[in-house]
Protein backbone atom coordinates (compact mmCIF):
# COMPACT_ATOMS: atom_id res chain seq x y z
CA UNK A 1 0.00 0.00 0.00
CA UNK A 2 2.49 2.63 1.01
CA UNK A 3 4.93 1.34 -1.59
CA UNK A 4 1.87 1.99 -4.43
CA UNK A 5 1.43 5.34 -2.60
CA UNK A 6 5.13 6.77 -2.62
CA UNK A 7 5.39 5.06 -6.47
CA UNK A 8 2.37 7.25 -7.58
CA UNK A 9 3.73 10.42 -6.31
CA UNK A 10 6.94 9.83 -8.11
CA UNK A 11 5.61 9.38 -11.21
CA UNK A 12 3.40 12.45 -10.69
CA UNK A 13 6.82 14.40 -10.03
CA UNK A 14 9.46 13.89 -12.30
CA UNK A 15 11.39 16.65 -11.36
CA UNK A 16 11.84 15.16 -7.68
CA UNK A 17 12.84 12.17 -9.07
CA UNK A 18 15.18 13.56 -10.48
CA UNK A 19 16.66 15.10 -7.95
CA UNK A 20 16.46 11.95 -5.33
CA UNK A 21 19.00 10.24 -8.00
CA UNK A 22 21.19 13.17 -8.61
CA UNK A 23 23.26 11.95 -5.59
CA UNK A 24 23.83 8.78 -6.48
CA UNK A 25 25.01 10.01 -10.20
CA UNK A 26 27.17 12.98 -8.44
CA UNK A 27 28.91 10.71 -6.54
CA UNK A 28 29.55 8.23 -9.65
CA UNK A 29 31.08 11.40 -11.40
CA UNK A 30 33.19 12.50 -8.24
CA UNK A 31 34.93 9.06 -8.22
CA UNK A 32 35.64 8.80 -11.49
CA UNK A 33 37.10 12.34 -12.03
CA UNK A 34 39.08 11.73 -8.80
CA UNK A 35 40.39 8.76 -10.35
CA UNK A 36 41.41 10.36 -13.95
CA UNK A 37 43.07 13.23 -12.22
CA UNK A 38 45.58 10.31 -9.89
CA UNK A 39 46.21 8.73 -13.00
CA UNK A 40 46.97 12.12 -14.34
CA UNK A 41 49.17 13.00 -11.73
CA UNK A 42 51.02 9.53 -11.38
CA UNK A 43 51.49 9.52 -15.21
CA UNK A 44 52.82 13.36 -15.24
CA UNK A 45 55.34 11.88 -11.74
CA UNK A 46 56.80 9.20 -13.78
CA UNK A 47 57.01 10.93 -16.97
CA UNK A 48 58.77 14.29 -15.73
CA UNK A 49 62.05 12.82 -13.87
CA UNK A 50 62.24 10.02 -17.02
CA UNK A 51 62.43 13.61 -18.99
CA UNK A 52 65.28 14.83 -17.13
CA UNK A 53 67.07 11.29 -17.00
CA UNK A 54 67.03 11.19 -20.92
CA UNK A 55 68.02 14.54 -21.26
CA UNK A 56 70.72 14.51 -19.24
CA UNK A 57 71.74 11.01 -20.71
CA UNK A 58 72.01 11.89 -24.00
CA UNK A 59 72.85 15.61 -23.55
CA UNK A 60 76.28 15.82 -25.48
CA UNK A 61 73.81 14.35 -28.61
CA UNK A 62 70.91 16.88 -28.29
CA UNK A 63 73.15 19.67 -26.95
CA UNK A 64 76.11 19.46 -28.33
CA UNK A 65 77.50 19.48 -24.77
CA UNK A 66 77.05 18.37 -21.33
CA UNK A 67 74.08 19.95 -19.54
CA UNK A 68 72.55 19.42 -16.11
CA UNK A 69 69.05 20.37 -15.59
CA UNK A 70 67.85 20.98 -11.79
CA UNK A 71 64.09 20.07 -12.33
CA UNK A 72 61.50 19.00 -15.06
CA UNK A 73 57.71 18.67 -15.73
CA UNK A 74 56.32 17.25 -18.59
CA UNK A 75 52.43 16.96 -19.51
CA UNK A 76 52.31 14.08 -22.07
CA UNK A 77 49.00 14.47 -22.90
CA UNK A 78 48.98 18.29 -24.32
CA UNK A 79 53.03 18.13 -25.11
CA UNK A 80 54.05 20.65 -22.76
CA UNK A 81 57.31 20.64 -21.62
CA UNK A 82 59.49 22.71 -18.47
CA UNK A 83 63.09 22.62 -17.49
CA UNK A 84 64.54 24.38 -14.19
CA UNK A 85 67.72 25.37 -13.88
CA UNK A 86 69.45 24.48 -16.93
CA UNK A 87 72.69 24.71 -17.52
CA UNK A 88 75.06 23.98 -20.11
CA UNK A 89 78.99 23.61 -20.19
CA UNK A 90 81.87 24.05 -21.91
CA UNK A 91 83.38 22.07 -24.33
CA UNK A 92 86.52 21.41 -21.60
CA UNK A 93 86.17 21.89 -17.86
CA UNK A 94 82.88 22.81 -16.04
CA UNK A 95 82.55 26.24 -16.58
CA UNK A 96 78.98 27.25 -17.60
CA UNK A 97 78.64 28.08 -21.04
CA UNK A 98 74.95 29.00 -21.27
CA UNK A 99 72.44 28.59 -18.05
CA UNK A 100 68.77 29.43 -17.86
CA UNK A 101 66.17 29.75 -14.79
CA UNK A 102 63.84 28.27 -17.01
CA UNK A 103 62.65 27.10 -20.78
CA UNK A 104 59.81 25.43 -22.09
CA UNK A 105 58.62 24.21 -25.34
CA UNK A 106 54.59 23.02 -27.01
CA UNK A 107 55.45 19.53 -28.97
CA UNK A 108 52.63 18.09 -30.96
CA UNK A 109 52.04 14.92 -30.14
CA UNK A 110 50.00 14.10 -33.10
CA UNK A 111 52.79 14.69 -35.43
CA UNK A 112 55.04 12.63 -33.33
CA UNK A 113 52.69 9.49 -34.97
CA UNK A 114 54.72 10.24 -38.22
CA UNK A 115 58.27 10.33 -37.04
CA UNK A 116 58.27 14.57 -36.79
CA UNK A 117 59.17 16.49 -33.65
CA UNK A 118 57.01 19.64 -34.23
CA UNK A 119 57.90 22.11 -31.74
CA UNK A 120 55.27 25.02 -31.89
CA UNK A 121 56.61 26.86 -29.44
CA UNK A 122 59.98 27.52 -27.70
CA UNK A 123 60.64 30.24 -24.65
CA UNK A 124 63.95 30.74 -22.71
CA UNK A 125 64.13 33.31 -20.17
CA UNK A 126 66.65 35.27 -18.49
CA UNK A 127 69.98 32.98 -20.31
CA UNK A 128 73.11 33.90 -19.39
CA UNK A 129 75.32 33.23 -21.98
CA UNK A 130 79.29 33.51 -21.99
CA UNK A 131 81.22 33.54 -25.25
CA UNK A 132 84.80 33.47 -25.49
CA UNK A 133 87.37 34.11 -28.63
CA UNK A 134 91.31 33.56 -28.59
CA UNK A 135 92.29 34.96 -31.97
CA UNK A 136 90.04 32.92 -34.97
CA UNK A 137 88.69 30.57 -32.36
CA UNK A 138 85.08 31.03 -30.48
CA UNK A 139 84.35 29.21 -27.41
CA UNK A 140 80.96 27.38 -29.61
CA UNK A 141 83.09 26.22 -32.57
CA UNK A 142 82.33 22.55 -31.90
CA UNK A 143 78.36 23.34 -31.83
CA UNK A 144 78.05 25.01 -34.53
CA UNK A 145 80.68 22.14 -36.56
CA UNK A 146 78.39 19.49 -34.57
CA UNK A 147 75.12 20.90 -36.35
CA UNK A 148 76.46 22.16 -39.30
CA UNK A 149 74.61 20.91 -42.42
CA UNK A 150 76.78 18.28 -44.01
CA UNK A 151 76.57 15.55 -46.97
CA UNK A 152 74.24 13.72 -45.39
CA UNK A 153 71.35 16.56 -45.53
CA UNK A 154 71.44 16.78 -49.34
CA UNK A 155 69.89 13.42 -49.45
CA UNK A 156 66.64 13.87 -51.73
CA UNK A 157 63.73 12.62 -50.53
CA UNK A 158 63.56 9.50 -53.02
CA UNK A 159 66.75 8.57 -51.13
CA UNK A 160 65.37 9.04 -47.56
CA UNK A 161 64.18 6.24 -45.36
CA UNK A 162 61.20 5.52 -43.64
CA UNK A 163 63.50 5.87 -40.55
CA UNK A 164 64.08 9.49 -40.60
CA UNK A 165 63.14 11.91 -38.08
CA UNK A 166 62.33 15.39 -38.85
CA UNK A 167 62.50 18.58 -36.28
CA UNK A 168 60.76 21.46 -36.98
CA UNK A 169 60.80 24.45 -34.60
CA UNK A 170 58.44 27.22 -34.66
CA UNK A 171 57.68 30.37 -32.53
CA UNK A 172 60.76 31.05 -31.06
CA UNK A 173 61.21 33.46 -27.88
CA UNK A 174 64.24 34.48 -25.85
CA UNK A 175 63.45 36.88 -22.76
CA UNK A 176 65.62 39.17 -20.70
CA UNK A 177 69.03 37.49 -21.53
CA UNK A 178 72.39 38.75 -20.93
CA UNK A 179 75.56 37.82 -23.32
CA UNK A 180 79.23 38.52 -22.16
CA UNK A 181 81.98 38.92 -24.52
CA UNK A 182 85.70 37.90 -23.87
CA UNK A 183 88.44 38.58 -26.21
CA UNK A 184 91.42 36.56 -24.35
CA UNK A 185 94.00 38.06 -26.28
CA UNK A 186 93.50 41.86 -26.79
CA UNK A 187 91.53 41.66 -24.00
CA UNK A 188 88.02 42.64 -24.35
CA UNK A 189 85.03 42.11 -21.64
CA UNK A 190 81.74 43.89 -22.92
CA UNK A 191 78.17 42.48 -22.28
CA UNK A 192 74.39 43.24 -23.51
CA UNK A 193 71.71 42.87 -21.70
CA UNK A 194 67.78 42.29 -21.32
CA UNK A 195 68.02 40.65 -24.75
CA UNK A 196 64.46 39.84 -26.55
CA UNK A 197 64.32 37.90 -29.28
CA UNK A 198 61.47 36.50 -31.43
CA UNK A 199 61.15 34.52 -33.98
CA UNK A 200 58.58 32.38 -36.69
CA UNK A 201 60.94 29.73 -36.76
CA UNK A 202 61.76 27.25 -39.60
CA UNK A 203 59.55 24.49 -41.65
CA UNK A 204 60.89 22.22 -44.16
CA UNK A 205 59.35 23.87 -47.03
CA UNK A 206 60.79 26.98 -45.75
CA UNK A 207 64.44 28.63 -46.68
CA UNK A 208 64.21 31.61 -44.86
CA UNK A 209 64.64 32.22 -41.17
CA UNK A 210 63.88 35.95 -39.69
CA UNK A 211 63.71 37.69 -36.12
CA UNK A 212 63.06 40.51 -34.23
CA UNK A 213 65.27 41.79 -31.47
CA UNK A 214 66.21 44.52 -29.00
CA UNK A 215 68.73 44.59 -26.18
CA UNK A 216 70.51 47.22 -24.20
CA UNK A 217 73.75 48.12 -23.38
CA UNK A 218 75.62 46.39 -20.25
CA UNK A 219 77.07 49.27 -19.02
CA UNK A 220 75.42 52.66 -20.74
CA UNK A 221 72.02 53.47 -21.32
CA UNK A 222 71.71 52.64 -24.77
CA UNK A 223 69.72 50.93 -26.87
CA UNK A 224 69.09 48.90 -29.97
CA UNK A 225 66.29 46.94 -32.03
CA UNK A 226 65.74 45.57 -35.19
CA UNK A 227 64.93 42.62 -37.51
CA UNK A 228 66.90 40.20 -39.59
CA UNK A 229 66.39 37.66 -42.66
CA UNK A 230 68.56 35.07 -43.85
CA UNK A 231 68.36 32.61 -46.43
CA UNK A 232 69.81 29.85 -45.50
CA UNK A 233 69.78 27.75 -49.39
CA UNK A 234 71.18 31.25 -51.17
CA UNK A 235 72.57 32.90 -48.11
CA UNK A 236 70.81 36.00 -49.05
CA UNK A 237 70.27 38.39 -46.07
CA UNK A 238 68.42 41.36 -44.97
CA UNK A 239 68.40 43.68 -42.01
CA UNK A 240 67.23 46.72 -40.19
CA UNK A 241 68.44 48.12 -36.68
CA UNK A 242 67.72 51.68 -34.90
CA UNK A 243 70.22 52.39 -32.15
CA UNK A 244 69.70 54.55 -29.74
CA UNK A 245 72.30 56.37 -27.39
CA UNK A 246 74.14 53.29 -27.62
CA UNK A 247 77.92 53.41 -25.40
CA UNK A 248 80.99 52.59 -27.94
CA UNK A 249 82.87 51.56 -24.90
CA UNK A 250 83.56 48.16 -26.74
CA UNK A 251 86.00 50.22 -29.11
CA UNK A 252 87.60 51.61 -26.64
CA UNK A 253 88.70 48.14 -25.22
CA UNK A 254 89.91 47.51 -28.87
CA UNK A 255 92.24 50.89 -29.46
CA UNK A 256 93.51 51.10 -25.53
CA UNK A 257 97.36 50.04 -26.37
CA UNK A 258 97.21 52.09 -29.64
CA UNK A 259 96.11 55.49 -28.18
CA UNK A 260 98.92 54.58 -25.48
CA UNK A 261 96.01 53.35 -22.85
CA UNK A 262 94.08 56.80 -23.36
CA UNK A 263 90.86 57.88 -23.32
CA UNK A 264 88.24 57.24 -25.78
CA UNK A 265 84.20 57.75 -25.42
CA UNK A 266 81.34 58.37 -27.63
CA UNK A 267 77.57 57.57 -28.45
CA UNK A 268 75.92 56.01 -31.56
CA UNK A 269 72.51 56.72 -32.77
CA UNK A 270 71.55 55.52 -36.27
CA UNK A 271 68.95 53.64 -38.70
CA UNK A 272 70.06 51.50 -41.13
CA UNK A 273 68.84 49.14 -43.77
CA UNK A 274 71.38 46.59 -45.48
CA UNK A 275 71.13 43.62 -47.44
CA UNK A 276 74.02 41.71 -49.34
CA UNK A 277 75.63 38.20 -49.28
CA UNK A 278 77.40 35.96 -47.06
CA UNK A 279 79.54 34.72 -49.97
CA UNK A 280 80.43 38.01 -51.11
CA UNK A 281 81.19 41.02 -49.09
CA UNK A 282 81.06 43.41 -51.68
CA UNK A 283 77.22 42.96 -52.95
CA UNK A 284 76.51 44.68 -49.64
CA UNK A 285 74.01 47.74 -49.90
CA UNK A 286 72.89 49.66 -46.77
CA UNK A 287 71.19 53.12 -46.50
CA UNK A 288 70.26 55.16 -43.44
CA UNK A 289 71.83 57.65 -40.96
CA UNK A 290 74.23 57.71 -38.45
CA UNK A 291 75.62 60.12 -35.82
CA UNK A 292 78.55 60.42 -33.45
CA UNK A 293 77.86 62.52 -30.44
CA UNK A 294 79.89 63.55 -27.93
CA UNK A 295 83.03 62.14 -29.49
CA UNK A 296 86.29 62.04 -27.43
CA UNK A 297 90.06 60.77 -28.62
CA UNK A 298 92.84 61.64 -26.69
CA UNK A 299 95.78 61.11 -24.10
CA UNK A 300 93.12 62.47 -21.08
CA UNK A 301 90.25 63.11 -20.51
CA UNK A 302 91.04 66.69 -20.99
CA UNK A 303 93.68 66.84 -23.93
CA UNK A 304 92.21 65.07 -26.88
CA UNK A 305 93.32 64.22 -30.25
CA UNK A 306 90.31 64.55 -31.74
CA UNK A 307 86.67 65.50 -30.05
CA UNK A 308 83.64 67.08 -31.46
CA UNK A 309 79.91 67.13 -29.90
CA UNK A 310 78.22 65.79 -33.33
CA UNK A 311 79.00 64.38 -36.53
CA UNK A 312 76.09 63.41 -38.72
Amino acid sequence: MLYTIFSTFLAGNPALHFRMKLPRISKRFSYTAIAIFLIFAVFVAIVSPLTKYYLEKYDTALFGREASIGWAYTNPFTGFVSLHNVKIYELQGDSVFISAPSASANFSMIKLLSKQVWMEELVVNHPYVNIFQRKDTLSFDDVIAKFAPGKNDSITSETTTSNDWHVTLLDTKVVAGEFHYYDQIIPINYFIKNLDLVGPGKTQDVDTISAKFSFEDGKGKGKMKGDFTINQKTLDYRFGVNVESFDLEIIRQYIWELINYGMFHSTLDAGITAKGNFRSAEDMTAAGRLFLTNFHLGRTTEDAYIAFKKLA
